[in-house]
């Protein structure tokens, strides 16, 4: 969690958060208990600035600023190395005005596991190319049409180009015998069109042709690999030698992509929730605080029926927070969303096919995804936004229940509606989690370590509504769950 202290117009610190003490303890700062509380921000950055700190001063320029309105938002990152550990952070500071006086919030956030993740990126990105460079084998890559994209020095050389470069806009047919055009033309024409099952790898052993004609014998094995959504192919060229292996170095990279890509999520949800906090809670967060500095004064003079009377007051903003958050979120997403919808004749056959169809290839190592339907029917719709619902149920189906089980998607076609069902078999949700596991950032207390933002439901039942149609859920524990999805075929008007 972030570290936050509220400053005063004068930027002394005036209270800080749990994992601001939490820290101070961890670090041996607690300041007698005060945690940096009633002392000057500005002063502390001046003390330490030159001393292994050169962002202080660069920090206490900004609060300057924001203080004087000249700017209203300040964002660093700075390392915190001690003698056994190396850290990094982010600090963040915004401006708000509560009960008519300016507050300033500043925030840390610990980065180190980011950090961490995005320096072993670029180090296997490093080492990758350097392999590339290096390998004695040629390595070239070609689109679904059979052109080369990028070769490396080692595939130049076989083929009796100068540089890499200069193979790049060639063809896979410029570089191999003629006697095998047809063959390696069929190949790539079925790879491209068997979509739903992982492709096996072409290997054979061809005739190669060298930029000046000369043909020579080589090992030729492609690989089909999907990149930004488009297929993509990549070749390896040997002189009948021993092929050298680089799919673990691949697989290590795509892992670390991932791994950098939830971080970045991770790190996106905390700042807009920092910024709710900073611009559309302080109200209720204002009362909260004058009604506990009105306890922690007045508590031995007030009779137990003012000090109740406090405590509701104090429950009832408390409520309100709650309220609060799960209004704006849901409101600033459905004018999102809102904005965004662009209605196109849809058949739900064919669409709940191919979104399945793309779901089964992601998943096609762990899980089987079925599709079964019932009746067909066109609706006007948002294609983009029904795929993203839909996509959200089952990949959630897919998380949630073991490998090589079973997903069913069913589509059912009624007299005046079409229900699209996603059902698993997975480890279900508890009672107490399903009358809000629709609200953004809700997730069950029993996913334990699965990953996962709490915004795949809302967005999904935002999406489903915006086509007049609504989202349903049954689930037992240890036995599965049910997602129903209801939209009215009036929507085809």
């Amino acid at each position: 969690p972030a570290h936050i202290a509220l400053l005063n117009e004068e930027a002394t610190i005036v209270s800080v958060n749990t994992a601001w003490r939490a820290y101070g303890d961890t670090n041996g700062y607690d300041d007698n208990g005060r945690y940096g509380v009633g002392r000057n921000y500005l002063s502390i950055c001046d003390s330490v600035n030159g001393r292994d700190h050169t962002e202080a001063h660069s920090v206490g320029e900004a609060i300057r600023d924001i203080l004087n309105e000249r700017r209203s938002l300040f964002q660093i990152e700075y390392p915190c190395h001690s003698p056994d550990q190396k850290q990094w952070f982010t600090l963040q500071v915004a401006r708000f005005e509560w009960d008519q006086r300016l507050r300033v919030i500043v925030s840390h956030q610990d980065i180190t596991a980011l950090k961490a993740t995005q320096v072993a990126f670029e180090q296997s990105q490093q080492r990758l190319q350097t392999v590339l460079d290096h390998v004695v084998d040629g390595i070239f890559t070609i689109t679904e049409q059979g052109q080369i994209v990028s070769a490396n020095p080692a595939a130049a050389m076989i083929f009796g180009y100068e540089q890499a470069q200069a193979m790049q806009g060639a063809s896979l047919f410029d570089v191999i015998a003629p006697s095998h055009h047809l063959h390696y033309q069929t190949l790539l024409r079925l790879h491209h069109t068997a979509s739903q099952r992982r492709p096996s790898e072409i290997a054979h052993e061809v005739n190669g042709r060298r930029l000046n004609g000369q043909t020579f014998p080589m090992y030729l094995a492609i690989n089909r690999t999907r990149l930004e959504n488009r297929w993509i192919f990549t070749a390896i060229v040997q002189d009948l030698t021993p092929r050298l292996r680089i799919e673990q170095d691949r697989l290590e990279r795509e892992r670390l992509q991932l791994q950098l890509e939830k971080e970045r999520e991770l790190r996106e949800l905390k700042n807009r929730l920092m910024a709710m906090v900073s611009h559309e809670l302080r109200t209720p967060l204002a009362v909260i605080q004058l009604s506990g500095d009105m306890l922690r004064r007045y508590s031995d003079r007030m009779s137990a029926f003012e000090r109740e009377d406090v405590l509701v007051t104090i429950q009832s903003q408390v409520e309100q927070l709650e309220m609060l958050v799960d209004d704006v979120s849901a409101l600033s997403r459905a004018e999102r969303l809102e904005d965004s919808v662009h209605t196109e004749p849809i058949n739900l056959l064919d669409f709940c096919a191919n979104v399945i169809a793309n779901m089964q290839m992601l998943h096609r190592e762990t899980h089987q995804i079925l599709f079964h339907s019932s009746g067909n029917a066109d609706i006007h719709g948002d294609s983009k936004l029904l795929s993203q619902a839909i996509t959200n149920l089952i990949n959630n189906a897919v998380k949630y229940s073991e490998d090589g089980t079973r997903v069913n998607v069913t589509l059912h076609v009624q007299t005046d509606c079409a229900e699209i069902r996603v059902q698993d078999t997975g480890i279900g949700i508890p009672d107490a989690d399903l009358p809000n596991l629709f609200e953004p950032f809700q997730r069950a207390e029993n996913v334990g370590n699965r990953p996962g933002t709490g915004l795949g439901l809302a967005v999904a039942k935002r999406a489903v509504e915006l086509h007049g149609g609504e989202i349903s859920v049954k689930s037992k524990l240890h036995k599965g769950t049910t997602f129903t999805v209801r939209i009215p075929l009036s929507v085809a008007e």
